[in-house]
């Protein structure tokens, strides 16, 4: 399906890059899709980088892996009716990240989303 193309490419995109923010590697490990087709998911996760955990706000052990998965699970409910690609940054740092980091300001925001648009425009395009 044209969103599973979508979903694979964006995920390389996501899982290639080298201007990615990272320290430990849970960023990358908690970023992934979830392809939902009324409640069925269709999950496309990176590489597992991560050897150590992440801490941040009191919150110590932040695997990143695990929280996507539970993030793309969560997401069975949340999504179960209709078509839906969702793209997650699943640890609890992300925003700021995204928001505030002078050296990647915006990565998500801009470059991931750029992706997901452009990529699902030239799929698109392919079917007609």
């Amino acid at each position: 399906m044209v969103l599973d193309n979508v979903a694979k490419k964006v995920l390389d995109t996501i899982d290639g890059n080298n201007d990615m923010p990272w320290f430990t590697g849970n960023l990358l490990d908690s970023t992934g899709i979830g392809v939902y087709y009324h409640g069925t998911l269709r999950k496309y996760t990176p590489r597992k980088i991560a050897n150590e955990p992440q801490y941040y706000a009191g919150e110590e052990d932040i695997w990143g892996f695990k929280k996507l998965e539970d993030a793309l699970m969560m997401g069975q409910t949340l999504y179960s009716q209709g078509i839906w690609i969702v793209i997650y940054t699943a640890v609890p740092y992300a925003f700021e990240l995204n928001e505030f980091n002078d050296n990647h300001e915006g990565f998500f925001d801009n470059y991931v989303l750029d992706e997901l648009v452009e990529t699902t425009f030239q799929q698109i395009t392919k079917l007609r």
